[in-house]
C-alpha cells in the first residue's frame, strides 16, 4: 500500500501549499517564545477545567488565546493581554454547547477572576462526573493524557506503562494540526485540515526518544472505527514526519518537540498508535491480521504499534510487524 510513500508524493505535489501551512503554525510559537509562557502564567486553572493551546489559534493581535476544556470538550477560551486582566471569553457556539451541559450561560466577555467567571468554574467542579461530554474520544484524551503527564513510574497507568510524555507547550496539552487527513480511501490535503489526537515523546531502548502519534477510539467503537485508525495513524505519523524534513521550518518543529540537537536527524523513528480499548482487541488483532505496508521511506522509520487501555486506564502498548 506504501501509506508513507504516498503522503510524501501527496506532500511534493502540494509543497508550496504544505510548507506555507506548517510555516504559519510554528511561526507565532517561534517568535512569541517568551510571550505565550508568560500569558499562561497569568491566570490559576482549576480543575477539571484545563488550558490548552491550539497552534491554529494561539496569537490574535496581541492577544495570547487558550482554550479552555472540561475533559477534553471546549468550553470557552481565555485571552490574556500583556498588562491586562485574563478574559474569560464564550462565543455563542460555545454557549449552546455548554447549555446542553447545564453550565451557566455567559456574556461575551468577563474577567477571568470576576464572579460570572467564578459561577462558571464552580458549576464544572461541583457537577464533575455528573455531566456527560459529546465526544467520548476527548474524555478520553484528556484522562490519556493526563496519565502520560504523571512523573511517578508506579502512578503512571497504573505501573503498567511507563517512560512517555505528552508533548506540551507552556505546560499546557497542545493540539499538532496536520493539512492532510484519511478520507476513508487516501491521505488527502484538507483546507480545514485536522488534528493529532496525542504526540509524546517515549523513550527506547538505547536511551532514543522517539515521537509517538496516538490516535484514540472510543468503547464500543465500530470495526470500521477501529480500521480507520489504523491508516490515520500512519498518515498523520507519515505527515509528522513530513513536516520535520521540512527545509524551511522542519528544525522549527524539531525544536519545539522538544529535541535540542543541532539539527534534525538523518534517521527519525516515529510511531503510529492506534489507541483502542481491550474490549475491542479482537477486531483490532482481525483487521491488523491482514494489514501490510511498508513504513520505511529513505532513512526514516515509522513504527506502526497499538496502545490497548482498559477501564482503569492500565495500558498494554505493543509494536506490530507489517512489512
Amino acid at each position: 500500500m506504501r501509506l508513507a510513500g504516498q503522503v510524501k508524493d501527496l506532500w511534493e505535489r502540494n509543497q508550496d501549499k504544505m510548507e506555507n501551512r506548517i510555516h504559519e503554525w510554528i511561526a507565532p510559537i517561534k517568535s512569541n517564545k517568551n510571550i505565550i509562557p508568560a500569558a499562561r502564567k497569568a491566570f490559576h486553572q482549576w480543575q477539571p477545567l484545563r488550558a490548552y493551546t491550539n497552534t491554529t489559534k494561539l496569537m490574535k493581535g496581541g492577544e495570547v488565546v487558550f482554550s479552555l476544556r472540561f475533559h477534553g470538550q471546549e468550553v470557552a477560551d481565555i485571552k490574556v493581554t500583556k498588562g491586562k486582566n485574563p478574559v474569560l471569553c464564550v462565543s455563542k457556539r460555545q454557549n449552546i454547547n455548554n447549555q446542553k451541559l447545564g453550565a451557566p450561560a455567559i456574556p461575551d466577555k468577563v474577567n477571568w477572576d470576576s464572579n460570572k467567571a467564578k459561577e462558571f468554574r464552580d458549576y464544572f467542579k461541583k457537577n464533575d462526573g455528573e455531566i456527560k461530554t459529546h465526544s467520548p474520544e476527548h474524555a478520553i484524551e484528556t484522562d490519556l493524557i493526563n496519565e502520560m503527564r504523571k512523573t511517578s513510574s508506579v502512578k503512571k497507568f497504573g505501573g503498567s506503562f511507563s517512560d512517555i510524555q505528552p508533548v506540551l507547550y507552556a505546560g499546557c496539552p497542545i493540539q499538532i494540526p496536520t493539512p492532510l487527513i484519511w478520507d476513508g480511501k487516501q491521505p488527502v490535503p484538507s483546507e480545514k485540515g485536522g488534528n493529532m489526537d496525542i504526540v509524546a515523546r517515549r523513550l527506547v531502548k538505547g536511551k532514543r526518544v522517539r515521537l509517538s502519534v496516538w490516535e484514540l477510539k472510543k468503547r464500543g467503537a465500530s470495526a470500521a472505527e477501529i480500521e480507520k485508525a489504523i491508516y490515520q495513524s500512519i498518515v498523520y505519523a507519515s505527515t509528522l514526519r513530513m513536516m520535520l524534513r521540512s527545509e524551511n521550518c522542519g528544525y522549527d518543529w524539531y525544536r519545539f518537540f522538544g529535541f535540542n540537537g543541532k539539527a534534525v536527524p538523518a534517521k527519525l523513528e516515529i510511531e503510529a498508535v492506534p489507541t483502542i480499548a481491550i474490549g475491542q482487541k479482537h477486531i483490532f488483532e482481525k483487521k491488523i491480521a491482514s494489514f501490510k505496508d511498508d513504513l520505511t521511506i529513505g532513512k526514516d522509520q515509522l513504527i506502526l504499534c497499538v496502545a490497548y487501555y482498559d477501564k482503569d486506564l492500565k495500558i498494554d502498548f505493543k509494536e506490530i510487524q507489517c512489512g
